[in-house]
């Protein structure tokens, strides 16, 4: 089953196409402070990255939901 979601960009240049600038300016925003925030809890210990979701969908051979192989 597919869902098809609008990105918030293409939403608002569907209805108010002035406000696109805002919103794209918005979604940088936040994606700075995501990036800002994880190095924040990795720095303090909180959360650290692991080879196995480093390496997820990289072709190691794991298998999709669909049953599908990585090559």
């Amino acid at each position: 089953m597919q869902e098809d979601f609008y990105h918030p960009t293409d939403l608002m240049a569907l209805l108010v196409p002035p406000l696109v600038p805002v919103v794209y300016l918005i979604l940088l925003i936040t994606g700075i402070a995501c990036n800002a925030y994880a190095r924040l809890a990795q720095t303090l210990g909180y959360w650290e990255p692991t080879e196995t979701s480093a390496g997820a969908g990289r072709g190691d051979g794991a298998e999709s939901d669909a049953g599908l192989k990585w090559e």
